[in-house]
């Protein structure tokens, strides 16, 4: 049996880029040696107008992507982001790529779209954050079926099939997309 690797990759990140290089930037530059990362962070509220994505190229495979929205659209902030998204596979094939999300609110605007892999890398109890308080209740194991790696800040059990938990380190292997799996 032949398997492709998916040579594309979209990180839905709760951290910014360039603030201070840790695992997800450690990660998704090593991604680059295999394909194209495209680092999606939290949007900024500052445009007036009409909500844009720009992409900026850091190094050869690797874009940061910080979206604009309008001022005050936070009720709003999922549809949005979803057309976003929408015009960002406008001409990328979204069944190629890997959805490599740091963030479970994320999976709110993106979870229509069928990507050949979900990895979820819970590397923060991101509740314990004071800005977080609204996603308490949430446990990374409430992530959807077909997740293929959970990482975990905590120990969990869960039904997941795919389920590979460690605390705060990384286990790459060499086999599999990206040498994940």
């Amino acid at each position: 049996m032949t398997t492709t690797t998916p040579e594309d990759l979209l990180c839905f990140s709760h951290l910014r880029w360039d603030i201070v290089f840790q695992r997800p930037q450690h990660l998704m530059t090593r991604f680059t040696e295999r394909g194209n990362v495209y680092f999606l962070e939290e949007p900024v509220f500052d445009n007036p107008d009409t909500p844009y994505i720009p992409l900026e190229k850091k190094q050869p495979g690797l874009w940061v992507c910080l979206p604009h929205l309008p001022a005050g659209s936070s009720p709003d902030e999922v549809i949005i982001m979803n057309k976003l998204l929408l015009a960002f596979f406008e001409h990328r094939d979204c069944s190629k790529f890997i959805f490599w999300y740091y963030t479970p609110m994320a999976y709110e605007f993106s979870g229509m779209f069928g990507p050949a892999m979900t990895i979820y890398d819970c590397m923060d109890e991101l509740a314990a954050f004071a800005f977080m308080s609204f996603c308490a209740g949430m446990r990374p194991c409430q992530i959807p079926a077909g997740v293929a790696l959970l990482s975990c800040f905590k120990q969990l059990t869960s039904g997941t099939k795919s389920l590979l938990c460690f605390q705060k380190q990384v286990i790459l292997r060499k086999t599999g997309p990206f040498g994940l799996i």
